[in-house]
């Protein structure tokens, strides 16, 4: 609809100027020329001897020329565009700290059990709180069911990869590696494919167009 109105509204301006020079170019040879002598009797011209002048008039203005018609016609759409925005460095920065606090207080002994709840709770829910900040829920649900599922799968297949039959401390092994293999690659999941947000930017094409009398001209101007 405005790509019909903006073709409707040059299609005025290239009809409208053509019949402005023609009005101007017509009321330029109804105008008396500047300089010329008033009429005088019939009598006293006869009387006097007539003088022709050699030399060729010169106006004493020049004839001003139709102005350029400028017009700013209605905007194009789309308004917006829309941009993919990458927000994993938030939840990098929230999986680093909550780690570190685990190992430290793994190092700490009995009395680093508090640093470790606090860094496997920061695991679990500090991407999950990133994503809803940024109005993502459903990839929060995603983000955390990656954080839960791959520690335990990998420690499943570290189990049947083990094939340990009634040994002592038969799973460890599995434990030490498939679970903080599964904690990395959830972590490396999270922030590469989910961390992603959908930005709109205001985009406005504008058309121009610009009449003269001897010219016609059309553009584009907008921000972006």
């Amino acid at each position: 609809m405005q790509l019909w109105k903006w073709l409707g509204t040059a299609a005025v301006l290239l009809i409208a100027q053509p019949a402005a020079a023609q009005a101007t170019a017509a009321f330029q040879r109804e105008s008396p020329a500047a300089g010329a002598a008033p009429a005088t009797d019939s009598h006293a011209a006869a009387a006097e001897p007539v003088v022709h002048d050699v030399a060729p008039r010169q106006q004493s203005e020049p004839l001003s020329q139709p102005a350029t018609v400028r017009a700013r016609l209605p905007p194009l759409a789309p308004e917006f565009s829309e941009e993919q925005r990458w927000y994993g460095g938030f939840i990098l920065m929230s999986d680093g700290i909550s780690l570190a606090t685990a190992i430290a207080g793994g190092f700490a002994g009995h009395r680093g059990e508090p640093l470790l709840w606090i860094g496997g709770g920061g695991y679990l829910l500090g991407a999950p709180v990133v994503h809803l900040a940024h109005g993502n829920p459903g990839r929060a649900a995603a983000s955390l069911g990656l954080r839960v599922a791959l520690p335990i799968a990998f420690f499943g297949v570290g189990t049947v990869i083990e094939d340990c039959h009634g040994q002592d401390f038969c799973g460890l092994g599995s434990m030490v590696i498939g679970v903080p293999l599964g904690m990395a690659t959830a972590i490396a999941l999270d922030a590469a494919l989910l961390a992603r947000d959908t930005v709109k930017r205001p985009l406005a094409l504008v058309p121009t167009a610009a009449f003269g009398p001897n010219s016609a001209s059309l553009g584009l101007s907008g921000s972006f």
